[in-house]
């Protein structure tokens, strides 16, 4: 015999903190795999806390950059058509709107920084509108009771880990902050504004540890009273069974709330799909988390930048020196302070000869070149789609590679086009 089983409200949002925490810990070693690529993207020389190695080669970041500017490159334009000549003029006047708003909002950045982050694992975005009292308070591009898009970076996010399909999520969030001055202000969440704790200090690591990416160009560092306004941090949580946005204070130690008791709960009255909306290019069978175009091309990249390290090294040990026998000091001494042309005298000039140490490897800068052209073919035939170098013989050789190669990108496009009309259809229906 089945019990009736209600939680509380209470006993739901303990609930949730632990399985946002569980979720969490099982999305530490995509969030340390994407870590190690953006840090082989960036080099050595982008932050103190760049790569440990020296990236001479950055092949990475040539593959990721082609990919970008052909899957990214413009500004899309939405067109509206309707069946109904009546509506034919509100079609051109809602089509204007929207590519004005589109505009205005900078969808463009949004968009680059989008399909940036997919090459790197899950690019995600958030669709919504500004409260109208509140104003900017999360950013100078959030006009009140405008829609906003705007990009979730992934150790900020949180999705169900448990589902095998985006359609079975029990819940998704992302982690943000906002001035504190300002929320307490505007008491954001009524009478629980006052429930909100401000915090000392933004550590620098996520909860389980793992180093926040955000922090590359901060050297690692916390950040206390360097920041000009105190900020807190904050979780919107979607729970799509219960159709309801719920809003919590992040522990700074933790992926768990503060306080048990949520700040806001609003019915969640948008597009059917959710505030959140994923970007990625390779899927994994039975897993939600794709694989990535980075994720695929580090190891090898990593490996070129090895070897030709290795090759520097052999290059800088490389020297020619004279060797004289002994006995023969005197022929030496003269032969090496002779200037290029001048005739010396010499005793013994079968006991003096020049030899060679050190230098390049032969073998290992012809494998060097090979593991070059294999990143070239396992990243789709990189330098025909970023024109470094004509592949054939012929201009039409040359295209029919250029076309060959192509076929990688269409998918990726695909993939972004569908996204970006997915984007943009929620967008339209705030508006």
């Amino acid at each position: 015999m089945h019990k009736n089983y209600r939680m509380s409200t209470e006993d739901k949002m303990s609930r949730l903190s632990e399985a946002i925490q569980y979720s969490r810990r099982k999305m530490q070693p995509f969030r340390e795999n994407r870590m190690y690529a953006v840090r082989q993207y960036v080099g050595a020389n982008y932050s103190e806390n760049g790569s440990a190695d020296k990236v001479p080669i950055n092949m990475l970041e040539m593959a990721i950059n082609i990919y970008r500017r052909q899957v990214a490159a413009n500004n899309p334009q939405v067109v509206i058509t309707t069946k109904n000549d009546m509506l034919s003029a509100e079609s051109k006047d809602f089509e204007a709107v929207l590519n004005h708003k589109l505009i205005e909002i900078g969808f463009e950045k949004t968009l680059q920084k989008w399909v940036l982050d997919a090459m790197f694992g899950l690019g995600i975005t958030k669709v919504g509108l500004s409260p109208g009292r509140v104003g900017e308070i999360n950013g100078f591009k959030h006009d009140a009771g405008q829609i906003f898009i705007d990009n979730v970076d992934f150790e900020d996010f949180v999705f169900d880990m448990t589902a095998k399909r985006w359609d079975q999520i029990q819940f998704c969030g992302n982690r943000y902050s906002l001035p504190y001055e300002a929320v307490m202000d505007l008491k954001m969440f009524g009478k629980n504004t006052d429930d909100i704790v401000l915090q000392d200090s933004r550590i620098s690591v996520n909860e389980q540890g793992d180093e926040r990416v955000g922090n590359l160009q901060l050297g690692g560092e916390s950040i206390g009273n360097e920041q000009y306004m105190p900020m807190v941090e904050l979780w919107d949580v979607w729970l799509p069974y219960e159709n309801i946005v719920v809003t919590m204070q992040a522990d700074g130690q933790s992926a768990g709330f503060i306080n048990s008791k949520p700040l806001h709960i609003i019915d969640w009255g948008g597009p059917e799909e959710g505030p959140y909306h994923l970007l990625s290019y390779i899927d994994v069978p039975g897993n939600v988390m794709p694989l990535s175009p980075a994720g695929l091309l580090v190891d090898l990249h990593d490996l070129v930048n090895r070897l030709f390290r290795k090759l520097g090294r052999q290059s800088e040990r490389q020297k020619t020196i004279t060797v004289v026998a002994g006995g023969a000091e005197e022929d030496g001494r003269r032969i090496v302070s002779a200037n290029d042309g001048d005739t010396i005298l010499s005793d013994r000039p079968e006991a003096t000869r020049e030899m060679k140490f050190g230098g390049v490897d032969n073998a290992s800068l012809a494998f060097m070149i090979q593991l070059k052209d294999l990143f070239s073919y396992l990243g789709g035939n990189l330098d025909s789609l970023g024109g470094l170098a004509p592949t054939a013989r012929s201009g039409k050789h040359d295209s029919l590679l250029r076309q060959s190669a192509s076929v990688r990108i269409e998918d990726m496009q695909s993939r972004t086009t569908l996204a970006v009309t997915q984007v943009i259809s929620a967008a339209a229906d705030y508006i």
